[in-house]
């Protein structure tokens, strides 16, 4: 009679897939739109197009992570079932990046505009483990030009930045 292996006893490890019952929190990268080039909604389309989340989630997630849709996605009537959420598109981060003015490249490889003000922007986050998240999204965003300066702080500064608009 053949004894029966757990597949972890036979050296290998097998992945499952389970849900909450509930959508677990959710990240976003949020504009301050106080900010004056932020107001630029071309610029704003740009930067989203230049977001590579798919590869953050492929390669610094190891695939184990869904994108959602939308933030509420899964809450009832607060989802909006045919809203999608825009994704990466080199092409489209440039034309709208052109639109805004942002048509040179400078020395380092970031665009500049005529007034030369660099394409950066601060991206300020709390929880240290988004630290990789964030570096795959800059390395792909500064592809197209777009600098992203990582901008870690404890919870309560961060908190403190996001109500003082900065």
């Amino acid at each position: 009679k053949a004894k029966y292996l757990d597949p972890i006893d036979r050296g290998y490890m097998q992945k499952l897939w389970f849900y909450t019952q509930k959508p677990e929190g959710s990240s976003q990268i949020s504009f301050n739109l106080d900010h004056p080039r932020l107001k630029d909604k071309n610029l704003r389309m740009g930067i989203i197009y230049a977001l590579n989340i798919q590869n953050m989630l492929d390669t610094v997630l190891y695939g184990d992570y869904e994108r959602s849709e939308t933030f509420h996605e899964g809450y009832g009537d607060y989802s909006h079932p045919k809203l999608k959420a825009r994704r990466f598109d080199p092409q489209k981060a440039l034309e709208y990046f052109n639109k805004a003015g942002y048509t040179k490249i400078g020395r380092d490889g970031i665009r500049i505009n005529d007034q030369g003000e660099k394409l950066s922007f601060k991206i300020l986050y709390a929880a240290p483990f988004h630290t990789q998240r964030i570096l795959a999204l800059q390395n792909e965003a500064k592809k197209l030009g777009l600098h992203l300066e990582l901008d870690n702080f404890d919870t309560t500064a961060v908190f403190k930045a996001m109500l003082s608009k900065e």
